[in-house]
């Protein structure tokens, strides 16, 4: 089995949106677009006034959601390769739900007897972070505080106010190290994937500079780039500023070759 984690771009957020709500769906930016920041803008909230704040039944979502992570890379991966994938990523995750989630779902995995051959994660921004609430766990991106019930939103606006991005990028740095530390000492080897050119403050901390040394992160692949070489004709982001079907078909391709040379073989 390959096990997969990460946010929205690993779930496939928004890959059924131009099916599901075809009348109202703003449309795609091509490649030659990439770096238009006025369409780019102009979509997003063409996106969030037709799309994101319309209303769907629990069942809608579940449904929305499922044919989403139909057409997600990790779905494709499995096709590519025919072999199982399990596909743990979250719409809005952090680094913490991303950590957790992981180890979580990895050791029920190996205590079931399911081989893990290779964990694949796709880091979010470092803005994020969780919160408990009793025995529910949320993760909070600053940006959709108004949408929390009064205990979750106090709790998380104490939480923003007294962040700094120092504080911010060591927990980010921490969560990497307990999954990297994780998998050397379990034997399963991993990719990590980038997907937009996130603000990440590597080098501007000083008292930060022996945790970043000890994690040397590198990415394996970054969807941005992937994206970058589409052909001009096709679509490469959906109107809300996720990738479109094709960098994930990209995405899953190059994954599968790294995978059929040094892991399969």
């Amino acid at each position: 089995m390959i096990y997969c984690n990460g946010d929205s771009f690993t779930q496939g957020t928004e890959l059924y949106d131009h099916i599901f709500h075809k009348d109202v769906h703003p449309g795609f930016r091509l490649p030659k677009d990439i770096f238009n920041i006025e369409l780019r803008d102009a979509l997003v909230k063409k996106h969030h006034f037709a799309i994101r704040k319309k209303v769907n039944t629990i069942a809608e979502n579940a449904f929305i959601q499922n044919e989403e992570m139909k057409r997600a890379w990790p779905a494709k991966l499995e096709k590519l390769l025919n072999i199982p994938v399990m596909n743990g990523g979250k719409a809005g995750a952090s680094m913490d739900s991303i950590c957790n989630s992981t180890i979580t779902d990895i050791i029920n995995l190996k205590s079931n007897s399911e081989p893990i051959h290779l964990a694949i994660i796709q880091v979010t921004a470092i803005d994020r972070f969780d919160i408990s609430i009793n025995d529910h766990t949320i993760s909070i991106m600053p940006s959709w505080l108004d949408n929390l019930s009064t205990i979750a939103y106090e709790y998380a606006k104490i939480r923003i106010e007294n962040e700094t991005l120092t504080s911010m990028y060591k927990n980010w740095l921490f969560n990497l190290i307990h999954l990297i530390d994780f998998f050397k000492t379990n034997d399963i080897p991993y990719l990590l994937i980038k997907s937009m050119p996130y603000f990440e403050p590597v080098g501007k901390h000083d008292e930060l500079k022996n945790i970043e040394s000890y994690l040397n992160l590198t990415f394996d692949f970054n969807m941005f780039d992937i994206c970058t070489k589409l052909s001009t004709d096709v679509n490469a982001f959906c109107p809300g500023g996720h990738y479109a079907e094709a960098v994930h078909d990209g995405l899953a391709k190059e994954i599968a070759k790294i995978y059929e040379v040094s892991i399969r073989h």
